[in-house]
């Protein structure tokens, strides 16, 4: 979702060997040298995706496939 908004994150589990998170519960966020402005907008962004993939999962979560 936040790279379809333009928001690069590296993959789940980048940091942890052969990118294997245990907990599944890592990301990292890599900003390339952003502005503070960029940088705000940016978490600002993922922010809102975050938001919006827990509601997206709370609405889901009683329905069946």
């Amino acid at each position: 979702m936040a790279g379809e908004a333009g928001i690069a994150l590296t993959p789940a589990g980048a940091t942890f060997p052969y990118g294997k998170d245990p907990r599944d519960r890592n990301i990292r966020l890599a900003p390339s040298h952003p502005g503070p402005a960029e940088l705000g907008d940016a978490l600002e962004g993922l922010a809102l995706c975050v938001e919006l993939a827990a509601v997206e999962s709370l609405l889901g979560a009683g329905q069946e496939a």
